[in-house]
């Protein structure tokens, strides 16, 4: 654990302490804050501040004393939890000095742990109320056993024999029977609460079987009108066939009469057609006669033709349009071509005019090379043109014999008793050099200007322009060739077409001959069947008689129809008045809702049932629990007693716990000696050192009860009140306890005390290694020191 400016604490400095297994032995002087670490305990584990703290204000460093307005405490506890994880409760508080009072805050609540999958620390802040619930639960033990068992204040530690009221309240915590009693007076509420509902659910299951016996007796009514209805139904199905049929019989005595007069009609326009079909047809064989273009092929064969000629002017325009589309690629192509020729004619002629200016530049450079040469008689010339390598040497000799005349004129400015023939040539000299180095100088700039022609590369430019030039005129060439022969293929299709479409009318007008040709025969048939046709009806008068005898039965059946009609209309009035009164809010759903209801009051008493059981149940659980606790824990007081106490006045103690009520499960508790045969409440009949020893061996048993998962327990100041005696046998009774104990792996006892006598009595090397000493430095700061166990 670490305490940080909690009390005399330094809060500047961290002071740390390791508790052992299975003692922690803490000695030092009063004041020195040996209790301090039991308040921190205690406060880490449940929140519980220690009493008259003044809510914290007097258990945080004062500020007044560390000379601060403000001043923070902290508390760290690292434990194992009850499945054996290591865990980290950190616990800040601030106290500040404000103008007329101090104010304590707990500005912090951390619980840090180890991932078990990845290693990783992982820290969880928590509110106070949270982080309160929180460690007692991880420490497989209730907040009321770390407050009142097993970190019990100095000033609390004698509750066993205080007020009955504050002894029922500790140990209803204990026992937790609060919470059991709570529960079981929920369970008579709910049982209660349930007895009523049943009641309510027997009257409303009774309404809805009023309700579903009178839904059933209406659909009952309307399934027997939807019978009679179904029958009349049938009947007046079969009328409405027999109704239908004569209405059939009708119309086919009505359309047979029709039909005759139809006939007549068509027998008189058939022969007209007829007549007006076969001079249409003289006159087409006239004019293909007169043509010479009668065809004598069958139809079959000249609807081949005329598919044959349809599929090759078809493939004709194909391929014109295929002709069409290269022209008009090789148009495209050649305009390409044009432009790229004109271009490249305009580049030719821009760089045939930079060639031109190039060879001028070569001339002039030649012609001053010559004239240098010439007038300063300087060696022979080679022929001319010169080549750019005669060029540069020529024009390096220059610029040595250059060189030579600054040199002599230097050699004869050095020498100053020459006569005056000398300075005359001396300024001979000088005009001859200047005039010589601006030759130079304009050689050295005709040579840079043709270097740069070469190096640009242009004559290779213009040659390849050229190329380009000629290679695009003979495409172009080639292109208008194959425009011609586009052409000409075009012109050659379009009067294959031509000659086609000639042929094709040809075919269809032979085509429309022979149409009319069979339309006039299949008219001459017709004809000779509608006059079999009519004679085949039979006459005129016989016919209307048959239509009116048939008019006389249609309307005798319609007669019996509207009367089933009528019947079935007040079935039906009926069936609807019934489910209507079905569609009411009383009758929907009614036996969904009747099952429900029976659902529900059937599944309440069987909850009321279990109920009744659970409350048993758990009654006799509670009782069972609490009397077996409360044996055990008296055995261990009588154990420890007398293993303890050196006095003859008292043989034994034991708590003693009684019912305040019939019915109920509220217990009163008492602590009990017994002297002699007399069992007398032991409050008010002890002394104090008596009383500290009972208070500290009913811990220590209640510790053996309810401590399984957490076996710590912390005693301060445990010989307070006590003689040497019983000192001893405290002692004693505490070395049995860890010995017992040796086999529990998570048994912690930490002693706090002054008594140096009885810290070397317990304080033994087979328990603990090192005991803590508890002092104050020269700032009055409490600082804990381990130092070697006793010898």
């Amino acid at each position: 654990m670490l305490i940080k400016g909690i009390r005399s604490f330094d809060p500047e400095n961290k002071h740390v302490i390791t508790f052992f297994k299975p003692l922690t032995l803490i000695v030092g002087p009063n004041g020195a804050g040996k209790t301090t670490i039991i308040e921190c305990l205690k406060l880490s584990c449940t929140g519980e501040l220690p009493p008259n703290s003044r809510s914290g204000q007097s258990f945080i460093h004062d500020p007044k004393v560390a000379g601060e307005t403000e001043t923070k405490g902290q508390i760290k506890l690292r434990f194992k939890t009850a499945a054996g994880k290591d865990v980290l409760c950190t616990r800040s508080f601030q106290l500040t000095q404000k103008a007329s009072k101090m104010e304590f805050k707990a500005i912090g609540s951390v619980l840090q742990t180890i991932n078990p999958h990845t290693g990783q620390k992982v820290c969880l802040s928590y509110r106070c109320a949270d982080m309160d619930g929180e460690i007692p639960s991880l420490m497989g033990v209730s907040k009321a056993i770390l407050e009142n068992v097993i970190f019990v204040h100095q000033e609390e530690s004698n509750w066993p024999l205080q007020d009955p009221f504050t002894l029922k309240k500790k140990f209803d915590d204990i026992f937790s029977a609060t919470k059991y009693t709570k529960a079981l007076e929920a369970i008579k509420k709910l049982h209660k609460d349930q007895a009523q509902e049943i009641k309510t659910c027997k009257l409303e299951l009774e309404n809805l079987q009023t309700l579903k016996d009178a839904a059933f007796k209406l659909r009952d009514n309307i399934s027997q009108d939807q019978k009679k209805s179904e029958a009349l139904k049938a009947q007046m199905k079969d009328l409405e066939g027999i109704i239908v049929d004569t209405e059939n019989k009708i119309f086919k005595t009505v359309t047979t009469l029709e039909k005759l007069r139809e006939l007549q009609d068509q027998i008189l326009i058939h022969s007209i057609a007829r007549k007006t079909f076969f001079k249409l047809q003289q006159m087409q064989y006239a004019a293909l006669a007169k043509e010479n273009e009668v065809i004598q092929y069958t139809d079959e064969e000249l609807k081949e033709w005329q598919t044959e000629f349809d599929e090759r002017i078809a493939l004709l325009e194909m391929k014109i349009n295929k002709l069409e589309r290269e022209m008009r690629d090789e148009e495209t192509k050649s305009l390409s071509l044009s432009q790229s020729i004109n271009d490249f004619t305009r580049e030719i002629g821009k760089l045939q005019a930079e060639a031109d200016a190039h060879m001028m530049s070569r001339h002039e450079r030649d012609s001053a090379i010559g004239n240098i040469f010439r007038r300063h008689n300087l060696d022979s010339l080679p022929e001319l043109p010169f080549t750019n390598e005669v060029a540069a040497n020529l024009t390096n000799r220059i610029k040595a014999r250059l060189m030579d005349l600054e040199k002599d004129l230097a050699d004869k400015k050095e020498h100053a008793d020459l006569d005056q023939r000398l300075t005359i040539e001396n300024d001979e000299l000088a005009d001859w050099k200047r005039s010589f180095q601006q030759e130079t100088e304009t050689l050295l700039a005709l040579n840079n200007r043709i270097n740069e022609f070469i190096e640009s590369k242009k004559l290779e430019r213009l040659k390849d322009l050229q190329e380009k030039h000629s290679l695009s005129e003979s495409q172009l060439q080639k292109s208008e060739l194959r425009k011609q022969e586009l052409n000409a293929e075009l012109s050659k299709s379009n009067e294959l077409m031509r000659n086609q479409d000639q042929l094709k009318r040809n075919i269809a007008d032979n085509l429309s001959y022979r149409k009319t040709k069979s339309e006039v025969d299949q008219l001459t048939r017709e004809f000779e069947l509608l006059e079999e046709k009519a004679i085949s009806f039979g006459t005129m008068s016989g016919r209307e008689a048959d239509l009116k005898r048939l008019y006389q039965e249609k309307d005798r059946l319609l007669s019996e129809l509207n009367r089933c009609q009528g019947t079935l209309s007040v079935y039906q009035s009926n069936t609807s008045r019934h489910k209507v009164e079905l569609k009411q809010p009383q009758y929907k759903d009614i036996e969904k809702r009747h099952s429900n209801q029976l659902i529900q009051l059937k599944t309440a008493e069987m909850a009321n049932k279990d109920l009744d059981s659970y409350y048993n149940a758990l009654d006799k659980a509670l009782m069972r629990f609490h009397s077996m606790k409360m044996e055990e824990i008296n055995k261990i007081i009588k154990e420890l007693w007398q293993q303890t106490y050196r006095g003859q006045d008292i043989d034994n103690i034991s708590i003693h716990s009684d019912s305040e009520g019939a019915g109920t499960r509220s217990y009163c508790y008492r602590v009990l000696m017994q002297t002699g045969d007399a069992e007398l409440e032991m409050r008010g009949r002890c002394s104090a050192g008596q009383k500290v020893l009972a208070s500290l061996i009913i811990r220590l048993a209640l510790a053996e009860t309810f401590c399984l998962n957490c076996g710590m327990l912390a005693l301060d100041e445990p010989t307070t009140n006590l003689d040497g005696p019983n000192a001893e046998n405290l002692a004693g009774a505490l070395l049995r306890i860890m010995e017992d104990r040796k086999g529990q792996a998570n048994f912690q006892l930490i002693v706090i005390t002054h008594d140096e006598r009885f810290a070397q009595l317990i304080g033994q090397r087979q328990h603990a290694e090192k005991y803590y000493r508890v002092i104050k430095d020269e700032h009055q700061h409490s600082i804990i020191e381990a130092q070697e166990i006793f010898d």
